[in-house]
Order: C-alpha cells, then sequence, then structure tokens
C-alpha cells in the first residue's frame, strides 16, 4: 500500500467521514457507493481504494448500502467492509465486500448473508469488530461483523422503549463511549433519552440504563446526542448537534449546565 500527496483529495463537502481507528481516517464519496480513501490527518498522505469490480453503484433508492472501517488486531491489518441489501426483500440479506489494506490488490466478495438492514445509524467498531443495530420487521437485533473471521453474530439488546416500532418519532443510535457499546433510546418528544451501555463485552448481560435525560430543548430541533466521556466523578461530557451546536455537561440524570455556540 503506498499513501500519496498528490493529487488531491476531492473538496471535503463531497466526502463522508467513515470511521477512524488507529491514526488513520477512512473517508467515502457521498453520492457513489465505490469511492474510499485513507487518509493520515499526521502525514497529510492518503490512498485512494481500487473501485469494486462487476458491482453497479448503487443510485436505486430500493437498495441500501453502507460501509465501516476498521482493524483486525491479531493480523495487524486494517479492513474497509462495503454491504449493499434491497429494502423491500422479505427475508433481508446483506452483500459483503471487503478490503484489506496492504495485502488485497482488490474488493474481495463475501457473498450474501442473511441478516438485519441496519437501522438509522453507521457501523460502529469495536473489539475487533463493526456493529449496528438491525431491523428485521418489527424486531432490533444487534449485529455485527467480525473483522478477523469475516463473519456476522448477533448480540442480545437491552430493553428498549414500549414505544411501537412502526412510530416514526422513535430513534435509536448505537455508539462508543469510554471503551463500551452505548445505544441512545430516544422516545416521545416528552419522555426521557435512555442510554443504555454494555459495561462488559464478554457479559452479553451487562446492558445498564446508565443515564435518563430529560429533555430541555424543543424535539423539532432534531437534536443529536452523544456521549462523550465520563470523569472520575462520574459527570458525563455530552455533545448534543442540532441547528446549533449546544454542548451539555450532565452528571448522571441530572443537568449541570449548558453552554451553546452560535453561528
Amino acid at each position: 500500500m503506498k499513501f500519496e500527496t498528490k493529487p488531491e483529495i476531492p473538496d471535503d463537502s463531497l466526502l463522508t467521514m467513515v470511521s477512524s481507528c488507529n491514526g488513520l481516517v477512512c473517508l467515502a464519496d457521498r453520492f457513489c457507493s465505490d469511492t474510499f480513501y485513507i487518509y493520515n490527518p499526521v502525514t497529510r498522505q492518503h490512498f485512494l481504494l481500487p473501485k469494486p469490480k462487476n458491482e453497479p453503484r448503487v443510485w436505486n433508492l430500493r437498495q441500501h448500502f453502507g460501509y465501516g472501517f476498521g482493524y483486525s488486531q491479531s493480523a495487524d491489518l486494517f479492513k474497509v467492509v462495503k454491504f449493499t441489501a434491497k429494502r423491500n426483500e422479505q427475508s433481508p440479506k446483506l452483500h459483503f465486500c471487503v478490503y484489506t489494506l496492504g495485502v488485497d490488490d482488490e474488493w474481495r466478495n463475501l457473498g450474501d448473508t442473511r441478516q438485519p438492514l441496519p437501522h438509522n445509524s453507521p457501523f460502529v467498531f469495536l473489539n475487533g469488530a463493526l456493529h449496528w443495530i438491525g431491523s428485521e420487521g418489527s424486531r432490533l437485533l444487534l449485529c455485527y461483523f467480525d473483522m478477523e473471521k469475516e463473519q456476522c453474530g448477533n448480540l442480545p439488546l437491552p430493553t428498549l422503549s414500549v414505544v411501537p416500532f412502526q412510530s416514526k418519532v422513535t430513534r435509536f443510535h448505537l455508539g462508543v463511549v469510554d471503551n463500551c457499546l452505548y445505544i441512545r433510546d430516544e422516545q416521545k418528544p416528552r419522555l426521557p433519552i435512555n442510554i443504555w451501555v454494555m459495561k462488559d463485552y464478554e457479559n452479553i448481560g451487562s446492558w445498564t440504563l446508565e443515564w435518563s435525560i430529560h429533555r430541555q430543548l424543543p424535539p423539532w430541533l432534531g437534536l443529536d446526542l452523544k456521549p462523550l466521556k465520563t470523569l472520575k466523578d462520574g459527570t458525563v461530557l455530552m455533545i448534543v448537534l442540532g441547528l446549533w451546536i449546544t454542548v451539555y455537561i450532565f452528571a448522571m440524570s441530572k443537568s449541570l449546565g449548558c453552554l451553546s455556540i452560535y453561528g
């Protein structure tokens, strides 16, 4: 794998960040499903991945595609993972392709596997696997793709909101805080936002309702709340993104204050 300094990466308005891992950043084209860059922000060098062969670009809205970036510690290798699927299939299947940096000359086709479609949440890398919340009818599952074995599996979810899954105001978001998976369970506007944390990855029953946050801003702002870090005294730093960038500081479920940044 050879990093280049020229030609320059296209204008950042055309790119979206897939993920960062061990100092490298994976970027993808917003409008095409086959253009990926690996970028080193320290050296400002980048590597353009080859385009997948014999795979059409995804322009049809009935098609669903996504991607993730992670690291196989045992093999000491970085991998970019891409999936495509049809939204309207009764029995959803994901089609996976993998590109291993420094090893592969082209994308490897892993074929189809029966896994729920990702539900309104990106792939999240932790403990050698990419994770996503999948939806299968009215059922939600926590799915993962093992970066070393290149196989899929499922993990249990906590007891999420009792609001019907079909409700458009119910939203779930998967992320990582303090090296643990978390799920943000956003219910009806007048109900609190619950954040569950998987305290022990090896213990599948370790989901804990860590924070229950009562809204202080109008729900129509479309806020995106993410925990960043838990401090030694139990205070958790959270960032809230909406029409303005608003940073809230919470200690467990009690709000201590907020700072709003405009412009």
